[in-house]
């Protein structure tokens, strides 16, 4: 997550996920309120996030089914499809977000759930304490700046120091080309970014890749 827009993090999340998924099971989750609907999924369906809501609250015993359903896969890559409606994602609570999570985590046998997560979700900074490490893209110009100043004063001030303790904060160079097609990603520039950037916390998998 990062407060800064059109910096790459949904290109960094994927390529990220595609990369893992060469040697461990890896779930790509996308909360943002335009997420470009298509470029994730051409069918019309309701297979979407949101959609898995209902079976949380309803029909637990049909959430493993639904939620296999569901899933995509790119280059190895699982997925679900990101909501089509930003209404749909905003009236989500923080704790319906975190029990699905929980329910993935506990009933699906994935290594790692990367959360590609926006501004307009309720419970965010809960959901950014949840995880074991947050990704924080950042850049050098005073507006950026200002507004990771701004995001970071809010987590001290709110007492979510943890999710700074768990941060690890990047900037990108330019790039001439980051390709639109999500199968693409791997063989672009940024892929050799990403592996030197997360090298630190994931040695082993990127060891052999």
């Amino acid at each position: 997550y990062t407060p800064i827009r059109r910096c790459l993090q949904t290109s960094f999340a994927l390529l990220l996920g595609q990369i893992l998924a060469k040697k461990k099971n890896i779930l790509y989750l996308n909360f943002e309120p335009f997420a470009g609907y298509s470029r994730f999924n051409m069918n019309s369906g309701k297979e979407e996030i949101t959609n898995l809501m209902y079976f949380i609250s309803n029909a637990r015993e049909k959430f493993y089914q639904h939620f296999q359903t569901s899933i995509r896969s790119v280059n190895g890559l699982d997925y679900i499809p990101p909501a089509f409606s930003f209404v749909d994602l905003s009236i989500i609570t923080a704790e319906q977000w975190i029990k699905l999570i929980e329910m993935i985590i506990s009933e699906c046998s994935y290594d790692y759930v990367i959360l590609d997560l926006s501004d307009n979700l309720q419970g965010l900074f809960q959901i950014l304490e949840n995880c074991d490490r947050v990704y924080t893209i950042t850049r050098d110009d005073g507006i950026s700046m200002a507004k990771i100043n701004q995001y970071e004063k809010l987590l001290t001030e709110l007492e979510h120091r943890g999710i700074n303790e768990k941060t690890k904060k990047f900037k990108f160079p330019e790039f001439r080309n980051i390709p639109y097609e999500i199968e693409q990603l791997p063989f672009c520039e940024l892929s050799k970014y990403t592996k030197i950037i997360v090298r630190e916390d994931l040695n082993e998998q990127l060891s052999e890749m």
